[in-house]
């Protein structure tokens, strides 16, 4: 009974909305993530509230060609852009929004080949470098779990990014990153706070943003549980992290800002 009761308060605790407030705070470093949705068709207010945010990096999953009427918009408000696809369904490309004045010059991506049911999972990564330290921003969009999906497709591109960090940073070069760099690690992980995989990410040194933020267990789909993360070398200093509604997606956004001493 008292396992039921503590599952129902979760539930309910999950549920609630806590929207990020504007202006956000200052911070050296801002760093978003937001699933668009492949069948979104209100993405003429969705883009807008995004870009409106300000970060000065935004990760957005499940872009496909739906921003083909967007990107003048990238690029009036100061933002580079750069699209990743991959072999198997185009709900699992990546775009990487970046403001030009960060300089960034170095931004590619690793890959992981599973068997669902030919897909290539990608791992975009872009370089930046703020006061002194440099940081490895690394975007990804992990499968769902479903009755065609396997759990080692999930665990196992989990496990091939996590063997290059050890202590919150790279030991190897690592697509634009390279060894000894800092990280965030961002995007549609589609696993619940409490999955192993999650545990894992931890257990490398990187950090939960939401744990900093307004609430512990704000929903990021579907108005029930959180999926979507931030996570940040401890190193770091997270100063800020909330949640934002993102228009006709099932998932709501998540920004974070750093403080680089």
């Amino acid at each position: 009974m008292k396992k039921i009761i503590m599952l129902t308060l979760v539930l309910i605790l999950a549920s609630c909305s806590f929207e990020i407030e504007k202006p956000l705070p200052e911070a050296d470093l801002t760093v978003a993530t937001a699933n668009l949705l492949i069948s979104n068709t209100e993405l003429a207010q969705a883009i807008p509230d995004i870009l409106d945010l300000n970060a000065d990096i935004v990760v957005l999953n499940e872009t496909g060609s739906i921003l083909e009427g967007y990107k003048a918009s990238f690029t009036e408000k100061g933002y580079l852009f750069t699209e990743f696809t991959t072999v198997g369904s185009p709900t699992f490309y990546i775009t990487f929004l970046y403001k030009e004045n960060l300089g960034i010059s170095e931004i590619s991506y690793d890959s992981f080949a599973v068997d669902y049911p030919i897909y290539n999972m990608i791992f975009p990564v872009c370089r930046v470098k703020i006061n002194d330290k440099v940081i490895s921003i690394v975007g990804v969009h992990f499968l769902p779990p479903s009755i065609f999906t396997k759990e080692k497709d999930r665990r196992d591109p989990m496990e091939f990014f996590l063997q290059n960090i050890e202590d919150g940073k790279f030991t190897s070069d690592f697509a634009a990153a390279k060894k000894d760099d800092y990280v965030i690690f961002t995007g549609d992980f589609n696993m619940f706070p409490f999955d192993y995989k999650i545990s894992m990410v931890k257990k490398k040194g990187l950090k939960d943003s939401h744990i900093n933020g307004e609430h512990p267990v704000n929903h990021t789909w579907n108005n029930f549980a959180r999926i979507d993360y931030i996570f940040y070398s401890h190193q770091l200093n997270n100063s800020y992290s909330g949640t934002f509604n993102i228009q006709g997606s099932d998932h709501r956004g998540v920004i974070a800002g750093f403080v680089i001493d």
